[in-house]
């Protein structure tokens, strides 16, 4: 990449910069007010989501991580599904000081639940308005700038 003054942007650099925070604003609102609809909140679906993907369980530390949760939300979200009856917990089959979360039955049948009008509602949102063609250059791009934020995510990664 060029090397250009760091106190000035472009501004085509500067519409999209500005284009990134109010989408990184307006979009996870947006799944939020739709998840909310049906009485769930965006954390408790994206640790619904990421445990379908972990048949075998995870731990809250690895969990926290796929699903972009911080610890302590991380701890009352799990508490919430737990009661809900929705994800279970137990000690960790090698490690006794960690426990594995697990998605149930129910905690199934709740995802699949949520998940048509989520997936409708990130269509109608977000992926319907990148054109096939543009698909895979925004998806690098997208991941390039993941990588500068240290997340470890690639596309085509497993959560």
């Amino acid at each position: 990449m060029p090397t250009r003054p760091s106190n000035r942007l472009t501004p085509e650099e500067l519409e999209l910069w500005r284009a990134l925070i109010r989408l990184s604003q307006l979009l996870p609102a947006a799944l939020e007010a739709g998840l909310g609809a049906a009485d769930e909140s965006l954390p408790r679906y994206e640790i619904l989501a990421v445990l379908a993907t972990h048949g075998e369980g995870l731990r809250l530390t690895e969990l926290g991580r796929f699903a972009l949760v911080s610890k302590p939300r991380l701890s009352v979200h799990v508490a919430s599904l737990e009661a809900d009856g929705y994800v279970s917990r137990a000690p960790h089959p090698d490690d006794a000081r960690a426990s594995l979360v697990t998605l149930t039955p129910a905690g199934r049948r709740h995802l699949a639940a949520l998940t048509p009008g989520h997936l409708e509602l990130a269509r109608q949102v977000a992926l319907d308005h990148v054109a096939p063609a543009d698909r895979e250059p925004v998806l690098r791009s997208l991941a390039s700038m993941l990588a500068a934020l240290g997340d470890s995510w690639t596309p085509g990664a497993r959560p």
